[in-house]
């Protein structure tokens, strides 16, 4: 067992509901969103809002086994509706739950396609840390800004389409082939703003629940 010393304010608790072998399945980001929502926001926890079956095959259809580790195969979309509805924005953590009531991981980028199909969204906006899809990825200058379907096959046999960017990808495409009209990773955006914006969703949440 690895062990490691830090400051007492510098770890954050898991979920008390996991166990550690649930618990490890998660991502750092998605147990820090968890313990600043609900811990110190105290935010109420919603509805399940994805379901999901454990993930069998890759994207090359190889079979793996990542322990609690999901593929979405349901959006509960009137419960984001209500809230939408209510004046609120929904945010979707992306945990799902199987189908024997355990809590999986899902890919980010996969559970905002299947969330906005399920909306029948006009637009769906991935967040990056990098441009976009980068012909040379070394070079920001090699950004690749309109993408169609057609293309992806033989981007991907050339090493362009790779490692973070697939799973992004694969689910624009089923996003559009599932009535989504426009897919954009946006080159430069606020963090910042996008934080102040959540923060003021969380406060107004405190509020409603006062």
């Amino acid at each position: 067992m690895e062990q490691g010393v830090g400051a007492a304010d510098g770890w954050v608790a898991i979920p008390g509901h996991l166990s550690y072998e649930e618990a490890a399945t998660l991502p750092c980001a998605g147990v820090t969103a968890w313990n600043a929502l609900f811990e110190a926001a105290h935010v109420k926890p919603g509805d399940t809002v994805l379901v999901c079956a454990k993930l069998e095959v890759d994207d090359d259809g190889n079979k793996v086994d990542l322990g609690y580790v999901g593929d979405v195969t349901e959006v509960k979309v009137k419960l984001i509706k209500k809230e939408i509805g209510d004046g609120f924005m929904p945010i979707v953590s992306p945990v799902a739950e199987g189908l024997d009531g355990k809590p999986y991981n899902v890919n980010a980028d996969t559970a905002a396609g299947r969330v906005a199909s399920a909306l029948r969204a006009r637009r769906l906006v991935y967040m990056s840390d990098v441009p976009g899809l980068l012909s040379d990825p070394k070079d920001p200058a090699s950004l690749i800004s309109t993408l169609k379907i057609g293309d992806v096959d033989g981007l991907k046999k050339k090493g362009v389409i790779d490692k973070g960017m697939r799973p992004k990808i694969h689910s624009a495409i089923r996003a559009l082939q599932a009535g989504v009209k426009r897919v954009y990773t946006p080159k430069d955006f606020d963090l910042t703003q996008i934080m102040r914006d959540i923060v003021d969703v969380v406060d107004r949440a405190n509020q409603a629940a006062a």
